[in-house]
């Protein structure tokens, strides 16, 4: 068997978009992995996630602290299901009032979070200028993707 072409593809104005401009309404395949990755000369934190369609693997990046992975994560983890080898995820980014959102598939079957009660974000400040520290949020997230992983495996 050939090697698959891993496509990379951003979520921008509710759809996909790949390297080319291609738009796709949604991406679908099986879960591979959830990586911490780096670009920009390992300056900036990310996300990747796997898919493996049936021609490709999608590999979908989202900033550290994005709240669509987030979204993404909290519906994984509470796919009571979710296997590398049964789960079929779809993925539909799209926006309300403005703002990005995403819609988590396994085989059709829209997933529920596993939880919405998130640690909460802590305001603090440096001079006059607020900052908020998401420490406790993020480490949350990890501990879900650490058990989404483990489950994929």
């Amino acid at each position: 068997m050939n090697a698959k072409e891993i496509v990379p593809v951003k979520i921008r104005g509710g759809v996909f978009v790949g390297e080319e401009k291609t738009r796709r309404e949604f991406v679908e395949g099986r879960p591979i992995e959830i990586q911490i990755s780096f670009y920009e000369g390992d300056l900036i934190k990310c996300w990747d996630f796997f898919l493996e369609g049936e021609d490709c693997i999608y590999r979908v990046r989202f900033p550290w602290e994005s709240h669509i992975f987030k979204a993404i994560v909290l519906s994984l983890a509470g796919d009571k299901r979710l296997s590398r080898t049964d789960s079929l995820i779809r993925l539909y980014p799209y926006q309300k009032d403005g703002k990005p959102r995403i819609r988590v598939t396994d085989r059709g079957k829209s997933l529920r979070w596993i939880t919405t009660d998130l640690p909460p974000v802590k305001p603090y400040y440096i001079v006059n200028a607020k900052f908020y520290d998401t420490t406790e949020r993020m480490n949350f997230i990890v501990t879900f993707v650490e058990q989404i992983n483990y489950r994929l495996k």
